[in-house]
């Protein structure tokens, strides 16, 4: 892996000439750190003259369909005149609005590659043709169709993962207006299940194979990849073994009809919040997330359904009454009700979440309109794609190999990593960041108003340019993204497991002359362009792995609000198949838990620590300085000294362990090491369990 030289790292510390803004301190006995700033960041300045760009900016609509998208992408959260700042949930978002309310089809390709909302509603087409396909779907001709048919059972063979570990789940508080009416959520849930086939399987009847045919398959890839040739010869050879893999592949098998269907399960009665338990919603949703957690001891496989009431009204005397009798006692606005919903990983993602919910809060809603019309119901919608098809074509494809003369294929190609598990696996060291709201409102500043990109962009920026800040030398720095891999046709409509992972090189060739700009420029171009490929087999320890898993927020039909909570603590040591693994999850429309899943051991037990405040720094930059060289970084001359703070005030960190902050828990000025330790302390410290202080950089410029 990289080889990590402290000495040449940029890690800005105190001295004569300035005061760096970044602050940190340690919490959960040194399994977490907090870094926030001495001073808010502003944006970039602009010339007094000139206006903003974000406010001049507009829309002049060529039709009504353009008129409709408008619409549409402002009720994503996006502003309609920037479509570069589109993140790829949001443009799943739009995808299933249009599909919704204007009756046509988009796909994610179509949304990301627009240039602007004229262009976007030019590529409009209509759903279906009489295969119930979209038209590019057909474009392989019959051999491609064929590939996804099941077998003469009605089974497929897809990639997976083990069916009953992992639930991807997501948990909903429902908006309202009145009380959540069970009986129309049990029918809701029934229309679901017909419609997503991910939602009716069944384990494999050849699990036991599963593991040994993903290595089997791994190990092909592996072998094409060095020797595969693009010749007649070859051809023959890569026919039969995909075939003999494809074969023996253990099938995906569906249950059929009623079989299918599954109860709610509902909480037996009104959870009632003690009244030492806080204030507010955040005690309700705690309560509903402790109750939630023992109801998934009892998870069903596939996909379960929970229903948590949680009584949030200002009465001091509220006991516990039966669910059944809360619609009769109790106002609507005194309850809260919250629904989980949880899938196999084996068959979804974390991308599913916003089809999900569209789907199930639409049916809802039209089985609570029946029942008060006294009518019935309108009929499933048009069938999306069967997901278990396209996989089952992702798979032909990926099990005849990917040789070195192939082209890639940005949103099919499949990667086994498991050809990793024995030789690619090493060890290292986890932590949680805490980032103060200061440095979360940082990020969203250069987003918005410095760069015009979306947030998962600047998180990239960010995480690349620490990387640079910590490895000077490195030309570039290649990461590893796991994508949702929906930009084919009615893909975006999909329950499914079609994420995957994808690589893509961060070349700067020069820190002292490329600027975070740069960084952010290039990361969109192929974002955008989709210039990224599956990893070559062990091609992960040479990449940084992050997955950045955004939340549907208040984006629900209904009113409805994806609630989360915050990430555990981690343990302190992993193993993974790349040199830095980062997790990103947003809880809100600001704040997002940010975890180290692993660095390589060989970096040292508190690397983690240096890439934390590099982190900091080079946000507080993207918002401040981004056409700076990234290396050596800017040093403001007007910060000299740490800004005074008043008794208690912890500016947004505080250490968990203690409940201390501030400037007390704040790195010595000169000295570069917590107050109250010295240097000769830190065997000391070591050896009562405490995570020693962060050794001063003796370069802080070259």
């Amino acid at each position: 892996s990289t080889a990590w030289d402290m000495g040449k790292a940029f890690v800005q510390w105190a001295d004569s000439t300035s005061w760096p803004n970044v602050r940190f301190d340690r919490a959960d006995g040194g399994m977490s750190i907090w870094i926030g700033f001495w001073e808010d960041v502003a944006p970039a300045a602009r010339d007094a003259d000139a206006a903003d760009p974000i406010a001049g900016l507009s829309v002049e609509a060529e039709g009504p369909h353009t008129c409709a998208l408008i619409g549409l992408i402002e009720r994503t959260g996006c502003n309609a005149a920037l479509l570069s700042a589109m993140d790829s949930l949001q443009a799943i978002r739009l995808v299933e609005l249009v599909r919704q309310n204007m009756g046509l089809v988009l796909s994610v390709s179509d949304v990301l590659h627009a240039g602007d909302v004229n262009e976007l509603a030019s590529r409009l087409r209509p759903p279906a043709n009489s295969n119930g396909l979209p038209a590019e779907a057909l474009a392989g001709g019959a051999s491609e169709l064929a590939a996804g048919k099941p077998d003469g059972d009605g089974a497929y063979r897809v990639y997976m993962m083990k069916f009953n570990q992992s639930p991807v789940d997501w948990t909903v508080r429902f908006g309202g207006p009145d009380h959540l009416d069970l009986k129309a959520l049990q029918r809701a849930v029934d229309r679901l299940v017909d419609r997503h086939s991910a939602l009716r399987t069944a384990e494999s009847p050849d699990e036991p194979l599963r593991e040994a045919m993903d290595r089997a398959a791994a190990m092909w890839q592996l072998v094409t990849s060095v020797a595969g040739r693009r010749s007649p010869a070859w051809s023959m050879v890569a026919r039969v073994a995909s075939s003999a893999l494809f074969t023996c592949w253990p099938r995906t098998v569906l249950r059929r009809g009623e079989a299918a269907h599954f109860p709610v399960k509902i909480h037996d009665e009104l959870v009632v919040v003690p009244a030492d338990g806080g204030e507010g919603d955040a005690s309700a949703q705690d309560w509903a997330f402790s109750y939630l957690g023992m109801m998934r001891k009892t998870h069903r496989w596939p996909c379960d359904v929970f229903v948590v009431p949680v009584y949030v009204g200002a009465s001091s005397d509220m006991t516990a009454m039966p669910t059944g009798e809360i619609a009769a006692h109790l106002p609507p606005a005194d309850v809260a009700w919250y629904v989980y919903v949880g899938i196999t990983h084996a068959y979804s993602d974390g991308a599913c979440g916003q089809t999900l919910f569209n789907d199930l809060l639409s049916f809802y809603s039209a089985e609570v309109q029946a029942a008060a019309n006294g009518g019935t119901t309108s009929p499933l919608p048009l069938e999306p794609v069967e997901h278990l098809a396209v996989l089952q074509r992702r798979l032909r494809r990926s099990l005849r190999g990917r040789t070195s003369e192939d082209e890639p294929e940005a949103n099919s190609d499949v990667y086994h990593e498991i050809v990793c598990e024995d030789w690619g696996k090493r060890s290292g060291f986890e932590l949680r960041v805490n980032l103060a709201d200061n440095v979360f409102n940082g990020l969203r500043l250069a987003a918005r108003e410095v760069i015009g990109c979306g947030i998962d962009v600047a998180w990239l920026t960010a995480i690349v340019g620490a990387m640079y800040r910590l490895f000077p030398d490195e030309p570039c720095v290649r990461l590893i993204l796991k994508c949702p891999c929906r930009d084919g046709p009615g893909e975006g409509e999909m329950v499914g497991f079609l994420s995957e992972q994808r690589v893509f090189a961060v070349d700067v060739s020069d820190t002292a002359q490329a600027t975070l700009l740069d960084i952010a420029t290039a990361i969109d171009s192929a974002r955008r362009s989709r210039s990224w490929r599956a990893p070559a087999p062990f091609e992960p320890g040479l990449c940084v792995y992050v997955n950045i898993v955004a939340s549907m927020l208040d984006r629900l039909p209904l009113g409805c609000r994806h609630v989360t909570k915050s990430a555990p603590v981690p343990r302190g040591w992993s193993d993974a198949y790349s040199s830095v693994n980062l997790r990103l999850d947003q809880r809100d429309e600001l704040h997002w838990d940010f975890r180290i899943f692993h660095w390589d051991a060989n970096w040292g037990w508190n690397w983690g620590e240096y890439f934390a405040c590099a982190l900091g720094a080079v946000i507080g930059d993207l918002c401040e300085y981004p056409t700076a060289a990234i290396n050596p970084p800017p040093r403001p001359l007007n910060r000299v000294e740490a800004p005074a703070l008043a008794q208690g005030d912890s500016g947004g960190v505080v250490d968990a362990a203690d409940g201390s902050g501030g400037a007390a828990g704040a790195m010595d000025a000169v000295g570069g090491k917590r107050k109250g330790l010295d240097p000769g302390a830190e065997d000391a410290a070591v050896a009562d369990g405490a995570a020693p202080p962060p050794v001063k950089s003796p370069r802080t410029k070259k």
